[in-house]
Formats: C-alpha cells, sequence, structure tokens
C-alpha cells in the first residue's frame, strides 16, 4: 500500500475488524477503529471512537477525515436491519458529507442465491451501498473457519446428528479475508462486487467429521430427510454458498483445525 491515509474499520472489536486494524497497521496504514462495545484495551486508546449504527450516535466524529471506510459492523445476532440497512445508510450520508472516497463493504458469498433472512438483510444492505453515490468495492467471503466451528460444535451437541445430504461449504481463514481487505484499500474502488473464498469445497458430512476427528469426538451421523431444509435445500446443495475464487492466503480447513484443536 503506497499512500498513508486515515482508515476508519467498523465492528473493530469483531473477529475480522480486529485482524483488519492488525493487517492496517502492519502495512504502516493508520487504523481508525470504531464499534459500539470499545475492546478491552481501549482506555488511552486514540484510536478507537464510538460508533452505534442502530442509534446513529458517533457519525459524525467517525467520518472525519477519513479517506476509506472497511465496514466490517453488521448485527448478526439478533439479526437487525436497522443496523445493516438503515445504520449502513446512515454511515454512507454521513461519509459522502465528510468526502470518504472509498466504501469497502464486507458481505457474504451466496446472498443473492439462498433465500435465507439475514442473507436478505445483507442483500439490501449491498443495494444501499450501490446507491449512495460514494466510490466502492464490496468483498463477499464465504463462511469463516471459526464461524463454521460454532454451527459444527452446536450441530453435534447430541449422541446422534441428522446431516442434511450434499450441502457445500467453502470455509475460509478470517485473516485471508482481512488481508484481502487490506489490499482493496490500497486500490481504488471497483463500483462492483468481488469474491473470496477458502482453497476447498466442502460436502457438510465430510467437514462434520473431519471436525469430529480433530477434536476426539464421537458421533452417530444420520442422513435428515431433505424437505426439512425447504427452499434451502436446492441452493444449498448447487454451491451457492461457494465461489471459484479461492484463496491463495487462506489455511485449508484441516490446517485451521490441527491448530484450533491444539490450542
Amino acid at each position: 500500500m503506497s499512500s498513508h491515509k486515515k482508515i476508519l474499520v467498523t465492528g473493530a472489536s469483531g473477529l475480522l475488524g480486529r485482524l483488519v486494524v492488525s493487517e492496517l497497521e502492519q502495512a504502516g496504514q493508520t487504523a481508525i477503529r470504531a464499534g459500539r462495545k470499545p475492546p478491552a484495551n481501549a482506555a488511552g486508546m486514540a484510536s478507537w471512537l464510538k460508533l452505534d449504527l442502530k442509534t446513529g450516535d458517533g457519525l459524525e466524529d467517525c467520518v472525519s477525515g477519513i479517506a476509506t471506510i472497511i465496514h466490517c459492523a453488521s448485527s448478526t445476532g439478533p439479526f437487525d436491519p436497522e443496523v445493516d440497512v438503515s445504520g449502513t445508510k446512515a454511515l454512507l450520508a454521513a461519509a459522502r458529507s465528510a468526502g470518504v472516497s472509498h466504501m469497502i463493504h464486507v458481505s457474504i458469498v451466496g446472498i443473492d442465491r439462498v433465500p435465507y433472512q439475514y442473507y436478505k438483510i445483507k442483500l439490501q444492505a449491498e443495494e444501499v451501498v450501490r446507491a449512495s453515490g460514494i466510490p466502492f468495492t464490496i468483498l463477499r467471503a464465504t463462511q469463516f473457519h471459526e464461524f463454521a466451528e460454532f454451527l459444527l460444535a452446536r450441530l453435534t451437541r447430541l449422541p446422534l446428528v441428522f446431516l442434511p445430504g450434499g450441502i457445500k461449504i467453502q470455509p475460509v481463514e478470517t485473516r485471508a479475508v482481512a488481508k484481502r481487505l487490506v489490499e482493496i484499500a490500497g486500490a481504488e474502488p471497483t463500483n462492483g462486487i468481488r469474491e473470496i473464498g477458502g482453497p476447498d469445497v466442502w460436502e457438510l458430512r465430510a467437514l462434520v467429521k473431519t471436525w469430529l476427528g480433530a477434536h476426539q469426538k464421537r458421533r452417530l451421523l444420520l442422513p435428515m430427510p431433505g424437505l426439512v431444509l425447504g427452499r434451502l435445500a436446492r441452493p444449498l446443495r448447487s454451491g451457492g454458498l461457494t465461489t471459484s475464487v479461492q484463496s491463495e492466503l487462506s489455511l485449508n480447513w484441516e490446517e485451521h483445525l490441527s491448530g484450533s484443536a491444539a490450542g
């Protein structure tokens, strides 16, 4: 990254946001952290600003003097369009007034193919970014390794695990996504969508088996009728959550598991 500029990172205390800040600082950039909840070490941190996308608290202060925004903030539990859609719209309005020249928006691969509630909200957020008038780049990522582990831990809590067949998943290392976002911040806006995914596409049953093996757990895996998934079944089986853009920077799933299980 050649030129030095102030870059605002929303959701900076989250998993991805923390890694984006780390990668920006390693690249010699000034990362301004913003979020609803400060990190544990925020006391006296000059680069931390409060930002509540739901209420609008802190918007003007956060965008003042900012050249680029990397927008990692999102409401995942519970899903809240007031944060992802209305909040993003308010952030963009403040950014436009402040003269921000590049909005980098983090999204998810497959939100236009898989009819899931959160994905519908994320798609609306993308539309808000495109309509803002600010030069932008949208980066859609596949499922982070940590999110896949969280889901698998919940899925395998009981001795019997019912799995729908044929579902394809492409886990990606979160740091690889952070590195890609920093690369995008150092380039011109594309006014379009880019994608990033992990090195391998897995069928859900195989993904579960590798996770169980890494964590030395035994479960009986049984088939689940496809009707249980309803409208989600077809796009999930046809690769709706996968992309042909496979990151060479990303650890693969098994490499991630070896480090995760050891830790």
